[in-house]
């Protein structure tokens, strides 16, 4: 994270290996002692990231997911050298092409990024974050990846106020806009469809032979309100299902969550 003097100094990398063990390349990991203010002799950053998972698909690449504190991100600098810009045709014409601004204290933000799982070049990649108002971020973890074909998906759980295309379930009115969700990109980053599970906490996934299925855990009933309302009241509200294998909830605090979707439909 930070280097603030009062806590250890942590940065985001990421390394590539052969069978062997030969490392093939390596991302990140900035050099601390320039990851301070300029007046210190530094390039007026901070790491300000950690490296939460990756993941393959059947096209050979390679997904790399991290997550930043705030706006302040090495991700949207090139990964050799924090002290140079990435190269602007990896968030062209993406989702999200930054880190998100507005946000208040550290409201953390994530980024993905497509690579090539031989030389670790990054080829595409978009930043994700919920939005209180269209100039206020809020807080989005993803927590995963795959790829299938011609589509890319993350899942990962939202603050209030996730950006939904094509939404499979919303909150009611007055609910809490966002919690779980899945989101499917093409492979520029390009959103084709997401929303998110009013309730649920989602945490894996996994795509092969067409089918896309994704998991975490939910309670019976969701409680929430409208943040961008002043004094919104919570309201309770059903978790939604579909089609569900078990017809009841089983009791305690949460039951498995999860949902299978075909790419042809």
């Amino acid at each position: 994270m930070t280097r603030t003097g009062h806590e250890p100094y942590k940065d985001p990398y990421a390394y590539g290996f052969d069978r062997d063990g030969k490392q093939l390349w390596a991302l990140w990991n900035p050099d601390p002692t320039k990851e301070v203010d300029a007046r210190y002799g530094g390039n007026g950053l901070m790491a300000d990231t950690t490296g939460v998972y990756c993941a393959t698909d059947d096209q050979g690449s390679l997904y790399l997911g991290l997550r930043a504190d705030g706006g302040n991100t090495v991700t949207a600098r090139y990964p050799l050298d924090a002290s140079n810009p990435l190269d602007s045709s990896v968030f062209e014409g993406v989702f999200q092409s930054g880190p998100g601004f507005g946000f208040h204290g550290a409201s953390m933000t994530s980024v993905i990024f497509r690579a090539d799982a031989k030389t670790g070049t990054l080829q595409k990649g978009t930043y994700m974050s919920a939005w209180l108002t269209p100039a206020n971020a809020n807080s989005l973890l993803i927590d995963g990846a795959a790829g299938l074909g011609a589509y890319q998906f993350v899942i990962g759980d939202s603050a209030f106020g996730f950006k939904s295309k094509d939404p499979w379930y919303e909150a009611p009115k007055g609910g809490y806009k966002g919690d779980g969700f899945l989101a499917v990109f093409d492979r520029d980053f390009k959103m084709v469809q997401a929303g998110y599970f009013p309730g649920s906490d989602m945490q894996c996934l996994d795509a092969r032979n067409g089918l896309v299925v994704i998991g975490g855990s939910a309670p019976e009933k969701a409680t929430g309100s409208d943040k961008s309302i002043p004094n919104a009241p919570e309201i309770t509200y059903a978790v939604p299902c579909y089609k569900p294998i078990q017809q009841a909830f089983g009791g305690g605090k949460k039951d498995g969550y999860f949902a299978v979707f075909q790419l042809s439909r």
